[in-house]
Parts: structure tokens; sequence; C-alpha cells
């Protein structure tokens, strides 16, 4: 019987997966790109999530440079964040904005 090309994908990725949770100690992996807001949100999902485990979910302040890109803010409230969004002056002193 051969094996679909989609089924034998779809092995490997979930191999790869459970190789992932061995080698980091975490209970799950996620193999999506890690990039625009998408990846964004993983990130900030994975960080709220530690810190919770470590008892510390009062920690919600997301720092974010003025240059950002646009979903930066928009990611950190979907994410219960609170933003503070950031400038550098000359002087090397950061004020929240």
């Amino acid at each position: 019987m051969e094996i679909s090309r989609t089924a034998t994908d779809s092995f490997a990725l979930q191999e790869l997966e459970d190789d992932l949770c061995k080698i980091t100690g975490f209970h799950s992996a996620s193999l999506q790109p890690n990039s625009g807001a998408a990846g964004e949100y993983a990130g900030l999902c994975v960080i709220r999530a530690y810190h919770e485990t470590r008892g510390e979910g009062h920690r919600d302040i997301c720092l974010i440079p003025l240059s950002a890109h646009g979903t930066n803010p928009a990611v950190s409230g979907l994410t219960s964040c609170v933003e503070h969004l950031l400038t550098a002056l000359l002087s090397r002193q950061l004020w929240l904005a």
C-alpha cells in the first residue's frame, strides 16, 4: 500500500515537534513561521505563559520602541499586555511615551 506524501510529511512534522519537546522540555512545540504579526503573537503568548508558570502572571508590560512596526502594539494588546512605547534620546535616556 502506498503512503501518501501528505501523510508522510505530517508524520515527519509531528516527529520533529515531539523531538523538540523532548530536547527543550516544553509541553508542546509550534513549527509555524515565527515572523510577522502571527510570529509576534506566538512569541508573546509563550512569554506570558512562561511568566504565569513561575507565578509571575502580573508581569504584563511590553516595551516597544517607537520605531517598531505597527503590528507590535496591536499584538501586545491581543495578549493583554500593557504596551509602553519608548523613545530613546541622544542622551541615551529612555522615556515612556
